[in-house]
């Protein structure tokens, strides 16, 4: 495969995947509304089940500690991350 076409699908797969993500985040709010609603924590469909949970998670926040803090026991972390935009032409 050239590169131009792998570039271009990952382009196409990216515009999928934004909308997917869109059309996910309508079809869950539908159903937290309607979980909410009923006052049920887990919903059965004929061939699905959601079930709803609640998670609590602690985070600290840079501007919400002193740089000593900050610098003891912050953690780095080096990953490699890509970026694909359209050439302009």
């Amino acid at each position: 495969m050239e590169l131009d076409d792998i570039l271009q699908k990952w382009d196409n797969a990216k515009k999928l995947k934004l909308k997917y993500e869109k059309d996910c985040d309508i079809y869950k709010s539908s159903i937290e509304i309607y979980m909410n609603k009923k006052k049920l924590d887990v919903v059965h469909g004929t061939d699905f089940i959601v079930t709803q949970r609640h998670t609590t998670r602690k985070q600290l926040l840079k501007k919400s500690v002193s740089k000593e803090i900050w610098d003891k026991y912050s953690k780095l972390i080096t990953y490699t991350t890509y970026y694909l935009k359209r050439n302009k032409k």
